[in-house]
């Protein structure tokens, strides 16, 4: 119910409460569905100790379900991943696959990692495996369609790139629901991006949220689009107003707050990207993100205080900095 409802800061501790309880025991099987959902919540979180615990657990009991072990597997090769355990992360695709090999999850998730490795055939072979066991899987169509775009420019093949193109926007046409919608629309941009033709991207997230204006998930749309203005226009007014436009849909989107400060320190409003930086350490999920952003603003500060001592005369200090650090939020 907290699920519906999107009460997600209740869900670890309602499962808690289910999972401490005399009763769990006694409960069905689908109990242990309790402790996956606990478990993908801590690695939303970052919480990746407890993650692993409710994991093995897990994996650990005889009468789990096929589909629930194999559920299980795929979060801890993720979390395995998120150390640079590549090693154990393929072994954990490997255990899953020896269970049901059939099961195509674990090639569009392995098939993700190849991307992230740059092994883009092996990526395309996974995703086409995924479809052969569910042709209804969006997201490997999705990631397939991009894989192909990529290993067409790498070969610098005109005639695939189009057709690649050609056939995500047929996937757009096809996957107009949400959360797909929106992978179609972000993969699409990141196309357009690379061929500089941004208005075509535009367009596109114009028609998502023409179709969802006011659905909360539109605020990753909003920040896409902005993000997309900066390869476009820079630190453009239109940036600053997608990124406002996420917050007022979702007030917890960290990345807006960050990008939104970035955009005040090349405005020269210092405090104010130091309260905007305040705001997404409220919101940022993990510790990783948490460090990241007290980086991002003690320099602000530090930014603040030459501007003080020394006028404005040094008071681009961090400019280069903030520059590149727009690109990769």
């Amino acid at each position: 119910q907290a699920l519906k409802d999107k009460k997600y800061d209740d869900v670890i501790p309602l499962c808690t409460e289910i999972i401490e309880s005399s009763e769990f025991n006694s409960l069905p099987s689908t109990k242990l569905e309790v402790l996956l959902l606990r478990a993908t919540f801590y690695t939303l979180l970052g919480k990746y100790g407890s993650a692993f615990q409710d994991l093995e657990c897990i994996l650990n009991i005889e009468y789990a379900s096929n589909d629930v072990k194999i559920n299980a597997l795929l979060k801890r090769a993720y979390l395995h991943l998120k150390f640079m355990d590549l090693d154990m992360t393929f072994m954990n695709f490997e255990l899953a696959i020896s269970i049901n090999p059939r099961y195509a999850d674990i090639y569009y998730h392995r098939g993700r990692l190849y991307v992230r490795m740059g092994k883009l055939n092996k990526a395309k072979h996974d995703f086409e495996k995924a479809l052969e066991y569910n042709p209804n899987c969006s997201m490997a169509c999705i990631q397939k369609c991009y894989t192909d775009y990529c290993i067409a420019m790498l070969n610098k093949d005109v005639r695939l790139i189009e057709a690649a193109v050609r056939a995500s926007e047929e996937v757009f046409e096809k996957y107009t629901n949400l959360p797909e919608c929106i992978f179609c629309c972000q993969y699409y941009s990141k196309m357009m991006s690379e061929s500089q033709q941004y208005q075509k991207a535009d367009i596109y997230f114009t028609k998502i949220i023409n179709k969802h204006p006011e659905n909360t998930s539109m605020s990753l749309v909003y920040l896409q689009r902005a993000f997309l203005q900066f390869d476009w226009s820079g630190y453009s007014d239109k940036a600053a107003k997608y990124l406002k436009k996420a917050i007022e849909l979702d007030e917890k989107c960290s990345s807006a707050y960050e990008a939104l400060g970035i955009i005040e320190i090349k405005r020269g409003n210092i405090e104010e990207a130091i309260r905007l930086f305040d705001q997404a350490v409220i919101y940022c999920r993990t510790f990783k993100e948490l460090l990241n952003l007290y980086y991002l603003r003690d320099a602000v500060k530090i930014e603040l205080n030459v501007k003080n001592q020394f006028g404005d005369k040094y008071s681009d200090f961090f400019g280069r900095y903030f520059d590149s650090r727009m690109y990769v939020l």
